[in-house]
This record gives C-alpha cells, sequence and structure tokens, in this order.
C-alpha cells in the first residue's frame, strides 16, 4: 500500500491540495484532503471500479467574481486520483473544519482452502 500512496505523491507535482491517507486498524483506510476555501456543494468524491477516489473540486462562481487582493486560501480547482489497492469500498464522505475526509474499508479477504 505504501508504494501505491509515494505513486500518488509522485504523480502530482504541485501537492494542492494537501492530503493523507492512514490506516486505521486493518480495514479502515481514512482519506483526509484539504478543503479551505471551497464549499460542500462544489465538492464531489467518486470511486471508480470500487477501488480508485476520485476528488473534484469546483470553485464558486461567486467566489471566482470577486476581485483578490491576497490570497493564502487557495480554494481551486482540481482534480485528484489516489491508487488504492484493489477491493476497498468508500464508506462516507464529510466535510468539517475545512478537510473533506473519505472513510474506505478494505475487507479482509477471505480464506481459500487448497488441495495440494
Amino acid at each position: 500500500m505504501e508504494r501505491l500512496v509515494d505513486s500518488v505523491a509522485k504523480a502530482s507535482a504541485d501537492g494542492y491540495p494537501a492530503y493523507k491517507i492512514e490506516q486505521v486498524g486493518e480495514e479502515g483506510i481514512p482519506l483526509t484532503l484539504g478543503a479551505g476555501g471551497l464549499r460542500r456543494e462544489g465538492l464531489d468524491v467518486q470511486t471508480k471500479d470500487s477501488q480508485h477516489p476520485v476528488v473534484r473540486a469546483q470553485q464558486d462562481a461567486e467566489e471566482a467574481s470577486l476581485v483578490t487582493l491576497r490570497r493564502g486560501i487557495a480554494g481551486r480547482q482540481f482534480q485528484r486520483r489516489f491508487a488504492l489497492p484493489e477491493g476497498n469500498e468508500a464508506v462516507n464522505a464529510n466535510q468539517k473544519n475545512g478537510l473533506l475526509r473519505t472513510d474506505m474499508t478494505r475487507p479482509k479477504p477471505e480464506a481459500q482452502a487448497r488441495t495440494i
């Protein structure tokens, strides 16, 4: 799993938005992204083939039309794809305190009996 996380980090040169991927217990994989300056309605989390979460954000039209003198919070559009091991499922996504958290689970593989 660490190799996949590293490949995501290398593929994204600008590092926006900041993110972290953790492992909680044997099955939990929370994915947290910095979503400061973005409205909940502009955030979209999708999974492809039940394993690769894609997070997209669109800048609010009202925010885009304002004249900004200084910007310390980026709040720009982005699309980021995360390659996680096979079999992951997105369970929940919520935004709180400027962070978007997507809870992913990795079910335990079923033991398979083999006759040799």
